[in-house]
């Protein structure tokens, strides 16, 4: 528990997590050392109109891995229902429901030219200080989902505000530091894709052992 003091200010955020003295603190620890808020270092990408077509390649929230922040998949639809965003390579997504459990991947070219769900708030690098995979790394961290738990706004349906979003605190080391971080993830990932891959292999064959042994 904690004592916050109310204001006569109508625009001050009354929520307990908002006012935690803890978040007060997170974002002191993180203003030590070298940073930028969001906002500056990218743009919320334009809205721009979907054409019509007979089938569309739809990514959903559900398509986005948030234990590796990647686009695994993607559905065809006939039609949308509802408001799409169009996707272009590199873009980033991030996710306005739940974003602190790390629904945050970068379009490649492959998902070029499919919809995404209004869920995704699509925002595209604009500073050079930082990298974009590095800004994806950074993301999805404790750094800053910790930070995102603290400003999400609704009941069951936690979301985050544009507001909120451009007020995150990035770390920004030196760019040599970014490419060390970013050469580590590239590397873990690769081994969890070939663990992965073999562990898809050996499940076949045991499914084709037990298939061939009943025969």
């Amino acid at each position: 528990s904690f004592l916050c003091e109310m204001k006569n200010d109508t625009t001050i955020r009354l929520d307990v997590p908002f006012n935690n003295p803890a978040r007060e603190t997170l974002i002191a620890n993180l203003k030590k050392h070298p940073y930028e808020e969001l906002g500056n270092l990218i743009d919320i990408k334009r809205e721009k109109s979907v054409s019509l077509t007979d089938f569309y390649k739809l990514v959903d929230l559900e398509q986005v891995d948030e234990k590796t922040g990647r686009i695994v998949s993607l559905q065809e639809v006939s039609i949308l229902g509802s408001k799409k965003i169009l996707l272009e390579t590199n873009d980033l997504l991030i996710a306005k429901l739940q974003p602190d459990k790390g629904k945050i991947a970068i379009v490649s070219c492959q998902y070029d030219g499919a919809v995404g769900s209004s869920e995704f708030i699509p925002v595209i690098l604009k500073s050079t200080n930082v990298s974009l995979k590095y800004l994806w790394a950074v993301l999805r961290s404790d750094y800053v989902l910790r930070q995102w738990k603290y400003v999400l706004t609704g009941s069951s349906r936690m979301r985050i505000g544009l507001t909120e979003l451009k007020r995150t605190i990035i770390p920004i080391p030196d760019r040599e530091v970014q490419d060390e971080i970013t050469s580590s993830i590239d590397k873990i990932i690769a081994e969890s894709d070939k663990a992965l891959e073999e562990s898809d292999s050996l499940l076949n064959k045991a499914r084709q052992h037990f298939i061939s042994s009943l025969l």
